[in-house]
């Protein structure tokens, strides 16, 4: 035991378990565990009480201030420190050698500040340390910023309330790699020059910055603020950006990130902001450079055609290997797939591009005016052969309340286009009672023969054409992972098993669920039927949900 004790890897992995109070005692029992359990005790930071601890308690005069916390329905008692000797740089030796090369994390909460310190004291602080950025964290690696903290540290304050950010530069320094900066609950400051400032130039204390996740409101003072923020730097190092939202004029600063790999774009704001919608200038190929590094675009926006102001942005030898975009507040039009798909072709690198994903939202179909038009012809159904020239793709997913085109005879096209094919999601989550499916059973084994490595496959069929007196098909079986029929029409539950039995003996999960229009009963036929063939199949252990 002795022996594992002086593997410093051990120690570590047994320390980094522990909670720091936990952290503390086993560093306490024996020399071999001090280094690092007090480095467990100060990976991360919460207040300013590690630093104030440190300092010699004659430096301050403590004052009891009483406020109201807004929202809390109560009033709080802290404790603030105002500077009442000179602070010298032998006050902060020891915590500044042995204590604050040790902090990784700093996160200020509000509920773990027991003692505060004045504007004086932090100004006090600064002149110590000659105001060198990131001095009381110098080898700080995440970083995270809830701007209404600041806020509500001044609340604390009482009748001495200070804005502390203008001073949180002493612990954020150039070192951070991964950083959270939210502007959520922050009210509409607009008039607050100082604030915005504040925000904007936060960008240029993070010049390392590899891991960013940027959280605020998309209208009022923190769109202009978030402009702001991003044109602060040149954000040479950062690779992965999480944004609540996004304008096209932010699209286009985000495209000159040198690093930028990945980008997760969530904008539930249900605003729409109107440079969405002015008309595109027209494409000049090979006239972008943007996005020279990205290889994952994840986004979530009002329409999905909004996609296209990034692709255009793209150089013609991106690297995009993973495509996702999300529609969430329009019903999404087979036109509009349709253009998105052509804007994938145009823009994409068909050496690199492996997975697209296309969704509509689920709220659009609690609409009972959501109804497909009356006349439908085969032209309305999007088309999937722009999407050919892409060898390298293998996960393909197109949900959204119209069809897809797909029929038998395009089975050799897709099978030459997509070799490496594992993931096929054509399976619309959404009812589309009247639609009849273009493929039958025939179809689908035929798919898979031709494509043998999918794995995981939604798709209409029509079941309706299989038959107690045709003869088996040879076929042969099938591993896959996943399938889902989703609405497609059954007439014979049994028929239904029997094939499922037969082509599918170790397939663990059958799904059938979609989702119904508002004015749909609650259960229909369908339902019913579907339902019979799920509660036979769990006769087979192979075959549960």
């Amino acid at each position: 035991m002795e022996r594992c004790l002086q593997i410093p890897e051990v120690l570590n992995s047994i320390c980094e378990e522990l909670n720091p109070p936990d952290a503390l005692s086993v560093a306490l029992t024996s020399r071999a565990f001090l280094e690092p359990g007090l480095d467990s005790v100060w990976y991360e930071i919460k207040s300013f009480d590690p630093l104030i601890s440190c300092l010699p308690d004659d430096l301050w005069l403590a004052k009891q201030v009483t406020s109201h916390q807004p929202g809390m329905g109560r009033m709080s008692t802290a404790t603030v420190l105002f500077v009442k000797k000179t602070i010298k740089p032998k006050h902060l030796k020891r915590y500044l050698s042995f204590y604050a090369p040790r902090i990784r994390s700093f996160e200020l909460k509000t509920q773990h500040c027991k003692k505060l310190l004045s504007r004086t004291s932090l100004q006090a602080l600064q002149l110590a340390t000659d105001h060198q950025p990131g001095v009381f964290s110098p080898c700080l690696k995440e970083c995270t910023i809830y701007w209404i903290s600041f806020q509500g540290i001044q609340q604390m304050m009482g009748n001495y309330k200070e804005d502390v950010a203008p001073y949180m530069s002493l612990f954020f320094g150039c070192s951070v790699e991964s950083l959270l900066l939210s502007l959520e609950e922050v009210p509409d400051e607009s008039e607050d020059p100082l604030l915005a400032a504040s925000v904007a130039l936060m960008g240029r204390r993070f010049p390392h910055v590899k891991d960013l996740v940027f959280e605020a409101p998309s209208l009022g003072w923190s769109l202009e603020v978030a402009h702001d923020f991003f044109a602060s730097s040149s954000w040479s190092y950062l690779q992965e950006l999480s944004l609540q939202y996004a304008t096209p004029r932010l699209v286009r600063q985000l495209a000159t990130f040198p690093c930028l790999s990945s980008l997760y774009i969530y904008d539930n704001q249900r605003q729409r902001h109107p440079d969405w919608d002015t008309p595109l200038p027209p494409y000049t190929p090979l006239g972008e450079d943007g996005f020279p590094a990205l290889r994952e675009l994840e986004l979530t926006l009002d329409k999905i055609t909004d996609a296209i102001h990034f692709l255009r942005l793209m150089s013609p030898n991106n690297k995009l290997k993973e495509l996702q975009c999300n529609a969430y507040a329009k019903g999404c039009t087979s036109e509009e797939c349709q253009t998105v798909i052509d804007a994938i072709r145009d823009h994409c690198n068909p050496l690199t591009l492996e997975s697209v994903s296309l969704c509509a939202p689920e709220e659009y179909f609690n609409d009972p005016q959501a109804i497909e038009q009356i006349d439908l012809a085969s032209e309305d159904l999007v088309d999937l052969s722009p999407l050919y020239r892409f060898s390298k793709l293998r996960s393909l997913e197109i949900q959204f309340e119209g069809s897809v085109q797909f029929a038998e005879a395009q089975i050799p096209e897709i099978s030459r286009a997509w070799p490496d094919l594992d993931n096929l999601e054509l399976c619309t989550r959404f009812s589309n009672p009247d639609r009849i499916p273009s493929m039958n059973h025939h179809g689908l084994l035929r798919l898979l023969q031709a494509c043998p490595k999918i794995d995981s496959l939604g798709l209409r069929i029509d079941t309706t054409q299989l038959n107690s007196k045709e003869e088996v098909s040879n076929a042969g079986t099938f591993p896959l992972k996943y399938l889902c029929f989703g609405d497609s029409p059954i007439c014979s539950p049994s028929l239904v098993v029997a094939f499922l039995r037969t082509h599918f003996p170790d397939l663990p999960s059958l799904e059938t669920t979609y989702i119904k229009r508002a004015n749909e009963a609650q259960e229909t036929l369908l339902d019913r039927r579907w339902k019979m063939v799920k509660e036979t199949l769990k006769e087979v252990p192979a075959l549960r949900n």
